[in-house]
């Protein structure tokens, strides 16, 4: 692994203006005393223990929103036979998206993610599917409406992509552990 402790990068009004200075044990970037500078340090260890979200966080946090505001918006729904029925479904696969991808999150195995993932596809897909129902018969409209279609359409489509891309992944010899054990469960 190489060392980048001493590695600085200095941005300069939005431009990278990097100059190499080798020195004896490690790399350096100067740039021209004459110029502003910033410093920015680099490497997701470095971010995570700054508290700067990764993209999974930020996943989380985004289907988190969506469930909430899915749940706001049902509460506002007509409370006839007919929609009752389809805003109930909403309302559990909207959250139901959200604490799976949470689940997946903390998967004990590449196996278990997988799976967890196909099933955070699943309600992503349902919730969807729920919210083109209302929009279908008439019921569905307005700004929330359509930011929560919208919403919905892209989670699904990251989510299905995500699962696609560890069922992928998992498939590759390298991933997978040479030891039976790990990959079948005991069965007394």
């Amino acid at each position: 692994m190489r060392e980048y402790q001493n590695l600085r990068i200095w941005r300069i009004g939005g431009l990278e203006d990097l100059l190499k200075v080798r020195g004896t044990k490690s790399l350096r970037y100067e740039a021209p005393e004459h110029l502003e500078l910033r410093h920015f340090r680099i490497g997701s260890a470095y971010a995570r223990r700054r508290g700067v979200p990764s993209q999974a966080d930020e996943l989380a946090e985004r289907a988190r929103r969506f469930a909430v505001r899915v749940l706001k918006f049902v509460r506002t729904l007509p409370r006839d036979p007919s929609t009752v029925a389809v805003a109930r479904q909403l309302a559990d696969s909207a959250p139901a998206e959200s604490a799976n991808y949470r689940a997946a999150r903390r998967a004990r195995s590449r196996a278990e993610f997988v799976a967890k993932m196909g099933t955070v596809a699943e309600e992503a897909d349902e919730s969807e599917h729920w919210l083109d129902v209302l929009r279908e018969s008439g019921v569905g409209f307005g700004a929330e409406f359509d930011w929560l279609l919208g919403e919905s359409r892209e989670l699904r489509a990251i989510f299905v992509a995500s699962a696609k891309t560890a069922r992928a992944n998992y498939r590759k010899p390298s991933n997978r552990s040479s030891n039976p054990q790990i990959l079948k469960s005991r069965d007394p």
